[in-house]
């Protein structure tokens, strides 16, 4: 699967307020037109299981309109991953993986220095997702630092660390103060930030990822109005 053919476009400008670029689309009434600055396309795989949709807001003017920073929006729609389907499970994480190396790709970064970013409660399930997925990770950016540049590249490993802020009823503060700090002294190339939220309609759970590019943030990214 890759990103094929445009199979729709954006309607007139509008003003909107939803955490997923794709239900933006979504809002549009009818079909044809655009909104200038910004295009979408999707692509459905063949065998009809998954679901990839890409905003991309192009300039400011399509910023505005859509109430987003500049950059590229991906949102995978997996309406199976609540069944007990490994292969099907394993087919999903296969494709965002896909994703998001060619977001890597698009920056043109070789040898990225990641940090992930685990937000949520792991004590509460509904809200656990970003510490459950940080917790299964593998960190390395301590072998680097211990062994070298040429260990790494000896056993084909990026520089990854990862975080769990919490929240604040548990630490007293905003998970962006925390994770602001950790990107000031460790200075990554990238942050992937994991979360779980509700989208818009009910019909869109199951969407795993909304992945913008560098230098632009979901609007829940810290959970919080007063800092994004």
């Amino acid at each position: 699967m890759g990103r094929m053919e445009n199979i729709s476009e954006i309607k007139d400008s509008f003003e909107l307020r939803t955490d997923l670029a794709v239900e933006e689309k979504e809002s549009f009434p009818g079909d044809g037109g655009e909104v200038s600055g910004v295009s979408l396309k999707e692509w459905i795989q063949k065998k009809g299981r998954i679901k990839l949709t890409e905003v991309v807001i192009m300039d400011e003017k399509g910023a505005r309109a859509m109430g987003k920073p500049v950059g590229t929006y991906l949102t995978l729609e997996a309406s199976r991953l609540a069944e007990k389907d490994e292969n099907y499970h394993r087919e999903v994480s296969e494709e965002l993986a896909k994703q998001l190396k060619l977001l890597i790709q698009e920056q043109e970064l070789k040898k990225p220095k990641i940090l992930v970013v685990g937000l949520g409660n792991r004590l509460a399930t509904p809200d656990s997702l970003g510490p459950r997925v940080v917790d299964n990770l593998s960190m390395t950016r301590h072998l680097g630092k211990e062994y070298g540049e040429d260990f790494m590249r000896e056993k084909g490993l990026l520089s990854v660390s990862g975080i769990v802020p919490g929240v604040m009823g548990q630490t007293g503060m905003e998970s962006a103060e925390i994770v602001k700090g950790v990107v000031e002294e460790t200075r990554p190339d990238l942050v992937i930030v994991v979360d779980a939220w509700r989208p818009a309609a009910c019909a869109g759970w199951g969407r795993p990822s909304s992945s913008p590019t560098p230098g632009s943030s979901p609007a829940p990214a810290w959970g919080t109005t007063a800092m994004r």
